[in-house]
């Protein structure tokens, strides 16, 4: 790390990961180190192997916060460093007129712009996968999850056959016009309906041409998105499986830069860019951040107090640009965790411990979501078939054209996964019952700013 911005770094790429809504300790709470509390943990070590991997191996960042509440401010600290005050408004007033998460209104973009416009600016190279697109468009049918899943087997050399989409058909579209020359236009946007090893298969591809034509760009943003989760939607995989084919994606997006010639002088950095105020005993915002390079002291416990805009002053820091405003000007870079005795071992990729093809089960059936009930009563099978109802009602808004990360109530959410993950019997934390959506709906955390109706 530079001690000042335009001296010279020995990493020369940077690749940064925005996913999706987790707390620290729903994914890491029961690491056995750091400040995490098990009792929280939806995704454990088995859903989770890489995450839990990366945290071990690398430095372990266990007081690191994301700046935003929801997508529509997240995406815009991630990638600006900063929110306008329009956002500010519209996101206290539950985003009334758009919801940009993951662009949609130039009125949420900062006249200071957006990372990758200081690095064109400042001459430095970047590519864009997915992040800040706003649709995934094409004249081919679109298929189901289970279709696009496919593809990635295909593409992967697991599975013969002909993709049901041929790449290119779909291209990923945009609002910012700097991002139409730097976005790599077949790696889809926010779609719960695609999963994660597709994205990862995408951006292989492309990742290898850089590595045969020794043009890696210095940036590279990308956007990987399912642990977001379809909740107990029909027809899409289970939050578990959702989020373990995230955690398999970023794991396999690491073992294949770690492998290649490019490794020695990189650097990943990894963030959500909300944690949709979940569960976490010290603060909804806290998340699981991860720094991963040679260049990083490995084995550590930093409890540093962190926040994604640390992260943007990092990544200026090491590629020579200059602040975009006040607030990553002010932020001290990451620069306790790296260090000048570099440690090259690449990384090998944990295999997934569950099925990533876990689908919901049928309205009628509920199979998966009653999975870790410990009393299937006809209660438990009754709030279980509510619960999807109420998920399949809100699918619209995760899958399809009009998909926009957190347009579904954050709380209402939250309680779908919850339940998902730890039984239809067992009361959310603070509460002293299992509830019904429409008992949720009435809950003053369901009325706070947010884009979506409780319904």
């Amino acid at each position: 790390m530079p001690e000042r911005v335009g001296e010279p770094s020995t990493i020369k790429h940077v690749f940064y990961i925005i996913k999706e809504n987790r707390t620290y300790d729903q994914v890491l709470g029961d690491l056995g180190k750091g400040n995490g509390e098990p009792a929280l943990t939806q995704f454990p070590r088995t859903v989770t192997p890489n995450f839990h991997k990366l945290a071990e191996t690398y430095p372990l960042l266990d007081n690191f916060y994301v700046s935003g509440i929801q997508s529509a401010s997240g995406h815009q600290w991630v990638m600006q460093g900063t929110n306008t005050d329009y956002e500010d408004k519209e996101t206290d007033t539950a985003n009334v007129r758009s919801y940009p998460g993951g662009a949609g209104d130039p009125m949420a973009y900062a006249p200071t712009g957006h990372l990758w416009d200081q690095a064109i600016k400042h001459g430095v190279s970047v590519e864009n996968f997915g992040e800040d697109t706003i649709s995934f468009v094409g004249s081919a049918p679109f298929g189901t999850w289970t279709d696009w899943y496919n593809d990635s087997l295909i593409l992967a050399g697991k599975k013969q056959g002909d993709l049901h989409v041929p790449i290119g058909n779909y291209q990923a579209t945009y609002d910012i016009p700097s991002l139409g020359p730097i976005t790599h236009k077949t790696f889809p946007t926010f779609d719960m309906n695609i999963p994660d090893q597709y994205r990862f298969e995408i951006f292989k591809q492309q990742f290898e041409k850089h590595v045969k034509n020794d043009d890696l760009p210095a940036l590279n943003t990308l956007w990987i998105t399912n642990d977001h989760t379809s909740g107990n939607a029909t027809g899409s995989p289970t939050p578990q499986a959702m989020v373990a084919d995230n955690d398999l994606a970023v794991g396999k997006i690491v073992d294949l830069i770690s492998h290649s010639k490019y490794w020695k002088d990189s650097v990943i950095f990894v963030t959500e860019d909300d944690a949709q105020n979940g569960l976490d005993h010290v603060d909804g915002h806290r998340e699981p951040a991860y720094v991963i390079s040679p260049w990083v002291k490995k084995g550590i416990t930093d409890s540093h107090y962190w926040t994604v805009i640390n992260m943007v002053r990092s990544i200026e820091q090491i590629l020579g640009l200059p602040a975009m405003n006040q607030n990553d000007a002010a932020a001290e870079p990451m620069s306790e965790i790296f260090t000048n005795k570099p440690d090259f071992t690449p990384y090998n990729f944990e295999a997934n411990q569950i099925p990533l093809d876990t689908l919901n089960g049928s309205p009628n059936s509920n199979t998966a979501a009653l999975a870790n009930t410990d009393k299937v009563t006809p209660e438990a099978k009754e709030l279980s078939k509510k619960w999807t109802e109420w998920s399949n009602k809100n699918k619209k808004k995760l899958t399809g054209r009009h998909a926009s990360p957190d347009d579904v109530n954050a709380n209402m959410l939250n309680h779908s996964v919850w339940y998902a993950t730890e039984g239809f019997d067992k009361p959310y934390p603070g509460e002293k019952k299992v509830h019904t959506p429409d008992e949720v709906a009435e809950q003053p955390e369901s009325f706070a700013p947010s884009p979506a109706d409780n319904d």
